[in-house]
């Protein structure tokens, strides 16, 4: 996982506050987004 990505990510979760099931769909989706960002370069 890139860390200016996650960083990114982790920046959107504490301004957005979703609710918890939400926030894990969220983590899984930016997961899956950020590591194949990584594997593109």
């Amino acid at each position: 996982m890139c860390r200016t990505g996650y960083q990114i990510y982790e920046n959107l979760k504490f301004k957005n506050k979703p609710k918890p099931e939400k926030q894990a769909l969220v983590k899984f989706a930016a997961g899956l987004f950020f590591l194949s960002f990584d594997l593109d370069f």
